[in-house]
Parts: structure tokens; sequence; C-alpha cells
């Protein structure tokens, strides 16, 4: 669900570019007098590497959440990767919050105060998603560690039990 809202958060500010900063840039590929065919070229480009962008966001959210929930189920044990990749993903998204705070606080304007405090509210419950699951699937690995151990435990008894009779 987040990643879809990563995805539309994104293609929203794009289309909408209040910063301008779009507009800015192919005002400065116009100045350079580049042909049609070309600045074509570059806005093909520019939506492209900001699709994969996406792209790999979304990819990423699912991994995570595919393999929390295939552990989760006891279906495999997926390894500590997807545990470093979530970490990530939430500090990632905790620094926008804090730099787009430190941002307003410093005097930065900002278009639209609503759209900044959902986005906020948001991105800090993605975050605290991303903790529980982080901290859930630690919890399943310690007490899975622990069950192995206490099965070759069980069964060393057993087969010393065996041994004796």
């Amino acid at each position: 669900m987040y990643g879809i809202w990563s995805v539309a958060k994104s293609l929203f500010l794009i289309l909408q570019d209040n910063s301008g900063i779009i507009k800015q840039f192919y005002a400065s590929l116009q100045e350079r007098q580049i042909s049609a065919l070309d600045f074509l070229l570059v806005k093909v480009i520019l939506y492209g590497l900001v699709g994969l962008v996406l792209a790999a966001d979304i990819a990423l959210r699912i991994y995570v959440g595919r393999s929390a929930r295939s552990e989760g189920l006891e279906e495999k044990d997926k390894g500590y990767g997807y545990i470093v990749i979530a970490v990530l993903m939430t500090g990632m998204t905790l620094l926008s919050v804090v730099m787009s705070a430190a941002g307003f606080r410093n005097g930065v304007v900002i278009d639209d105060i609503e759209e900044f405090i959902i986005t906020a509210i948001v991105e800090l419950t993605s975050a605290v998603t991303l903790i529980e699951m982080i901290l859930s699937a630690l919890k399943v690995k310690k007490l899975r560690k622990e069950k192995r151990m206490r099965d070759r435990q069980s069964a060393e008894a057993d087969r010393t039990e065996a041994f004796r009779n």
C-alpha cells in the first residue's frame, strides 16, 4: 500500500511541478536551442529514469513484504537481507520527513501545508509499520533459533535414552 502511495505521490509531484524544477530544466534545454527531436528524447529519458526509480521502490517494498510474510508463515527462512533493506527504507523515510520538516522550519516556502502534513503522517505511518515488521521478524528468528536448540537437545536426549536401553 505504501509503495502505491509513494508512486502516486511522486507522479503527482512531477505532474504538478509547483517548484518549477522541470520547467527550469526544459527552459535551460530550450536556451541551448536543441532540436525538437532531441528535446523529446531528453523528456523520454527523464521520465524513463523516474519510472525506473519508482518501479525499483515498489519492487523493494514487495520483496520486503513477501519475505516477511513468507518467514512469518514458516514457509522459508529468508535470511537477513530483507530486514537490512527494511532498515534502509525506514531510515530513508524518516530522513525525508526530517528534511521536509527542517526545510519548513528554516523558512522554505511550502505551497500547500495540508499536503505537507498529510505526506508526513503517511510517511511516519509507513516508518512505524516497517519498524514493527523489523522487530517482529527479529523476534521470529530468535524464537525459531530457540526452538531448533530445544529440538536438538530433545533429539540428543532421546538418542542417549535409546542407547542406554
